[in-house]
């Protein structure tokens, strides 16, 4: 009797072996291409980065605005003593919902 998740494993791995020693056509020049140019500018960088800036830095902008509202807020409620100020802010975040 034939083992089949043998057989099927050994498919498997001659077709990756088969894939990986063939690039896409005109990978060879592309790569070739970008490598004499320089690597592109710095305009080019930069563009490259946007799509993972634009998202930090609404984050960063969104929590820094949310760390002033409760800093405003915390000193409007609570004493100003810092030992009762740490306690009340500890029962705001775990008691209240």
């Amino acid at each position: 009797m034939r083992d089949l998740w043998q057989d099927l494993a050994k498919r498997v791995r001659q077709s990756n072996q088969t894939e990986l020693e063939q690039a896409p056509f005109g990978f060879a020049e592309a790569v070739l291409r970008q490598a004499q140019s320089g690597g592109g500018s710095a305009s080019s960088r930069l563009d490259e980065w946007l799509a993972v800036l634009r998202p930090a830095l609404g984050l960063a902008f969104g929590t820094a605005l949310l760390c002033v509202l409760l800093h405003f807020r915390a000193e409007r409620e609570f004493p100003s003593d810092t030992l009762t100020q740490s306690e009340a802010l500890f029962q705001l975040v775990v008691l209240n919902d």
